[in-house]
């Protein structure tokens, strides 16, 4: 059993990983998703910010602590509109938005959410849609391929 939280790190060849969220507070938060693995993975030349199901709350906290700039977003909470505020997308400005989400029952990803990714400029990539995405760099472009099945 291995517990991550902020702070940790982990070496990959040559990639980072590090963990931003959950701290201690967040893990005792009665808001079950405060206490969600937020992750930073920083290559040679990429970067991506995977948010989990973090809201508002927790995008507020981590711009205090971190630069956020990565040029993949992970979007936080399947596009809800509680995730993907305007402060955050501007310190992250990705040129990929990924929402991981399938047929649900609350509108993810929201109008709203959608309306906030466009007006930052990312290209977005939704798995209900596009179903499985994978995305590489290869020298200063980044390419995303939809592999549906």
């Amino acid at each position: 059993h291995i517990s991550l939280r902020e702070g940790d790190r982990i070496n990959y060849g040559d990639r980072k990983i590090a963990i931003l969220s959950p701290n201690k507070k967040n893990l005792q938060s009665k808001e079950l998703n405060d206490g969600c693995l937020v992750l930073q993975i920083i290559e040679k030349n990429l970067e991506a910010l995977y948010m989990c199901d973090a809201g508002a709350n927790i995008e507020l906290e981590l711009m205090k602590k971190y630069s956020l700039r990565a040029d993949i977003l992970k979007v936080g909470h399947h596009g809800s509109r509680f995730s993907s505020s305007k402060e955050l997308l501007a310190a992250v400005s990705p040129s990929v938005a990924t929402i991981e989400v399938g047929k649900n029952k609350y509108g993810h990803p929201t109008k709203q959410t959608l309306e906030r990714l466009e007006a930052a400029g990312a290209e977005i990539f939704r798995t209900d849609r596009d179903k499985t995405i994978k995305i590489i760099r290869e020298g200063d472009a980044i390419k995303v391929f939809k592999i549906k099945g």
